[in-house]
């Protein structure tokens, strides 16, 4: 008896310390969803400071969770376009929701435009500005990176004309129309220092996870890939078979009818390199280049998709009133396209020094399409958010995203041909002649977020080595334990719900 009672006081006394530990480590991981105070509406990417320039942000669904044992000052201060700046203690933070009030009313627009400017003058001095505003130089960032791919297939239909090939019949081809999977859904996540010295990048990563079904695959070798496979299986002995169209066989070239046209020479490269494979890399130095191409969009870049200020006189300009952002008052500026240019949007401008400090638009025509001989492909979406903080004497982007969306469509005829390994000569057996009809759309979506920033010296950048062979995380699933000792950007709906179940 006695022996039972000691075993229970030792149980007892080594599990107590586990769950104590156990709880307070959860407790240290604070999740909350921010909203507007009159409207009760969420705020997304709205700034949540924990030390001086480093913090993390609001996602699309208003939703953020903070590490509270890793942060060293003893309150949070969150501010948001349009918004007054909160603090909020870290002892009282145990609401799930919390609340910002509009800065409108509080806005004092007499201190604000001592100046007469229009629109167009707020531009100009945007541009005259510029060098003094943005500056790249040798700089570490510890960052958040999160790319996200989704695809839906809208329509696969096959209708068999005729076929010397019993084996592929109408029912079959219904059969593996079936089994190709409608929805795909990539994400990856990496948390790492990026550093750059204005041109060529470095990065290394501190930890990442990917999230995806490694049993599907819509990129166009993937689809192929697929649909041969099915086929094959339903085929004779020794024999095989080859698509003839040059879209889905990566083996074949486009096909005679495309090939005789000087307008469709290429054409089967510009589809795969438009769409590309979709699955997430094992190595995760292509994330550093996706980040490099974000900076690139950037308005003041070498040759920026979205050229604002050296095409300003393409845009019409309207002043929309005042804002804060980042308790710092700012114009805001709408933009809309005049003739054949492809963006509208919104500029909110520090009313000081006149640097760009958070801009928001999208495409209002598609980016790229083409159509040629039942083949059709646009880029019909891209939209883009960037968040700028002054850090020193220049303006620096702390939070990117942007998301850009293809359709792609096939209404042609198809030709599958038999053949046998051992026949000599031709060795053409036998084949189905079918017309297909393919709707496909895929989204790409990326979010770059910076903690902090520092100035690091040509010699401390040269001298950098990157982990290239690093490794994420597979997981088939949303967890939310593995970043929960992070401060990242909080995933949004589509990641937590993630799993290869669905």
């Amino acid at each position: 008896m006695k022996n039972i009672i000691d075993m229970k006081k030792w149980q007892t006394f080594v599990l107590l310390p586990i769950l104590f530990c156990w709880f307070n480590s959860h407790a240290q991981n604070y999740q909350a969803t921010l909203k507007d105070y009159d409207s009760k509406e969420v705020i997304p990417f709205a700034s949540i400071l924990f030390a001086t320039n480093n913090g993390v942000i609001t996602n699309e669904d208003g939703k953020f969770s903070l590490n509270l044992s890793e942060i060293k000052q003893d309150s949070i201060y969150i501010s948001s376009v349009g918004y007054l700046k909160k603090g909020f203690a870290i002892n009282t933070l145990k609401d799930s929701v919390l609340y910002l009030k509009s800065a409108i009313e509080n806005l004092d627009l007499v201190y604000v435009s001592k100046e007469n400017y229009t629109a167009n003058d707020i531009i100009n001095l945007v541009e005259d500005n510029m060098a003094l505003n943005y500056k790249t130089s040798f700089t570490n960032q510890k960052i958040f990176y999160r790319s996200s791919f989704t695809s839906k297939i809208y329509k696969f239909n096959t209708k068999i004309k005729k076929s010397s090939i019993p084996e592929i019949d109408q029912k079959l081809l219904d059969s593996i129309q079936g089994l190709i999977p409608k929805n795909m859904a990539s994400h990856l996540e990496v948390l790492g220092n990026y550093y750059t010295n204005g041109k060529t990048p470095k990065l290394t990563v501190t930890k990442a996870a990917k999230l995806y079904n490694k049993k599907i695959n819509h990129s166009i070798k993937g689809m192929s890939e697929i649909f041969e496979k099915l086929l094959t299986q339903n085929t004779k002995p020794n024999s095989y078979l080859k698509v003839k169209s040059g879209i889905f066989s990566s083996k074949v070239q486009v096909d005679s009818i495309l090939s005789n046209s000087e307008k469709a020479k290429g054409l089967e490269k510009k589809i795969k390199d438009s769409l590309g494979d979709n699955s997430p890399k094992n190595n995760l130095i292509n994330v550093k280049y996706g980040i490099r191409n974000l900076y690139k969009s950037l308005f003041y870049a070498e040759d920026p998709t979205f050229n604002l200020i050296d095409k300003k006189n393409r845009y019409n300009y309207t002043l929309n009133g005042y804002t804060l952002v980042n308790d710092e008052p700012c114009y805001i500026i709408n933009f809309n396209p005049k003739g054949k240019k492809k963006f509208k949007g919104t500029l909110y401008i520090n009313v000081n020094d006149f640097a760009i400090v958070q801009m928001d638009y999208t495409n209002v025509k598609p980016l790229k399409s083409f159509s040629l001989f039942g083949i059709s492909f646009s880029q019909h979406l891209y939209t883009s958010k960037v968040l700028f903080r002054k850090k020193g004497n220049y303006y620096l982007p702390y939070f990117i995203q942007l998301s850009r969306g293809d359709k792609f469509r096939i209404k042609r005829p198809l030709t599958i041909i038999e053949k046998n390994k051992y026949v000599k000569g031709r060795r053409k057996q036998n084949e189905v002649a079918m017309n297909m009809e393919f709707q496909m759309e895929q989204v790409y979506s990326k979010q770059f977020f910076v903690y902090e920033t520092s100035k690091i010296s040509e010699n401390d950048f040269n001298n950098l080595k990157e982990n290239k062979k690093y490794k994420a995380t597979y997981l088939p699933k949303y967890d939310p334990l593995f970043w929960a000792k992070e401060n990242i950007v909080a995933p949004n709906t589509a990641i937590q719900n993630f799993t290869t179940k669905n």
